[in-house]
């Protein structure tokens, strides 16, 4: 609908790619992560998505370049729209919160979910799995977001997202 989206997943591999952040994860995983001289995603997730402690090592390291950058982009957009947004899988959790003036999240039944990450990105289900986990329950984000989204292909969603927007731009 025109409006500037920072997708926080995409723009972390994208930060999770500069060289210097590559060393440090190579550092503390060994080089066992890798494939050809290069970060295996896949090999990583298997570690971070079964280990606590790994997980937190990765979110500490990326989160405030992910701050930052974020903090970049939306200099840059102020100029150009009168609201942004953020797409983020673990918005709560990574503390991005505090940077909305408005949240929503959007929910479908976890056979769903798992579904399309596993045609998204290739994964197997036990590695969707691992993902959820490590994330807060939908029952706390709903509490914790403004307004929730249904996306399971039974409720309209059109409806539901002109409804957000109108809420959004009720803050201006």
């Amino acid at each position: 609908m025109g409006t500037p989206v920072y997708a926080a997943d995409i723009e972390s591999k994208k930060i999770a790619e500069r060289p210097f952040v590559q060393q440090q994860i190579i550092s503390h995983f060994g080089t066992s992560i890798c494939t050809h001289s290069k970060i295996d995603n896949n090999k990583l997730a298997s570690i971070v998505f079964n280990k606590t402690n790994e997980l937190t090592f990765l979110n500490a390291l990326l989160h405030p370049l992910i701050e930052d950058d974020f903090i970049l982009w939306c200099k840059k957009q102020e100029k150009h729209a009168p609201y942004i947004l953020m797409e983020a899988a673990i918005l709560f959790e990574s503390g991005m919160d505090k940077f909305m003036d408005y949240t929503l999240t959007v929910e479908a039944p976890l056979s769903m979910q798992i579904e399309r990450c596993v045609k998204r990105n290739g994964s197997t289900p036990t590695e969707v799995e691992a993902r959820i986990k490590n994330q807060m329950s939908a029952e706390l984000r709903r509490k914790k977001a403004n307004l929730t989204l249904i996306n399971d292909e039974k409720h309209p969603l059109l409806p539901q997202v002109l409804l957000a927007q109108k809420q959004i731009q009720s803050l201006l």
